[in-house]
């Protein structure tokens, strides 16, 4: 596998650690990365149970609810009404603090939707831009 490289060196050190570094698509628990895909309002049937609207939806979006940003909790919401999507969370700990990066929502096919860079510095860019070139997919020019 080729190392990721942002250019923030505590960031790439994590992703790149050999026990348990990795940076993915769709849903994945590391200690970089918290992503899961958000199934959209309007389903309201899973393992041939029936739900309310949006329930679904708000249990996938629930382990996010606390750390997003309101600003783009409502992107995510207008984004997941009707259709599937994955959203992405990127962060790295010091000691025991976790130091955000951003955030990112990508359509089911892994095509970027939309993103926010909430990091503490300018390398948190670095970290999100690289990190959409990992787990979305270009678009066609």
């Amino acid at each position: 596998m080729k190392s990721f490289v942002s250019g923030h060196h505590t960031f790439d050190q994590c992703v790149n650690h050999p026990d348990h570094g990795y940076i993915g698509q769709g849903n994945v628990m590391t200690p970089t990365q918290f992503s899961s895909y958000i199934r959209p309002v309007t389903r309201t049937e899973y393992s041939d149970m029936h739900f309310p609207p949006g329930q679904l939806n708000a249990f996938d979006l629930n382990p996010f609810r606390d750390h997003m940003p309101k600003m783009f909790a409502s992107i995510v919401e207008t984004e997941t009404a009707e259709r599937k999507a994955i959203l992405y969370w990127f962060f790295h700990r010091v000691g025991r603090q976790r130091v955000e990066h951003g955030w990112i929502l990508a359509s089911n096919a892994h095509r970027e939707i939309a993103s926010i860079v909430t990091g503490p510095t300018h390398k948190s860019r670095l970290v999100i831009d690289t990190a959409a070139s990992w787990v979305c997919q270009a678009t066609a020019s």
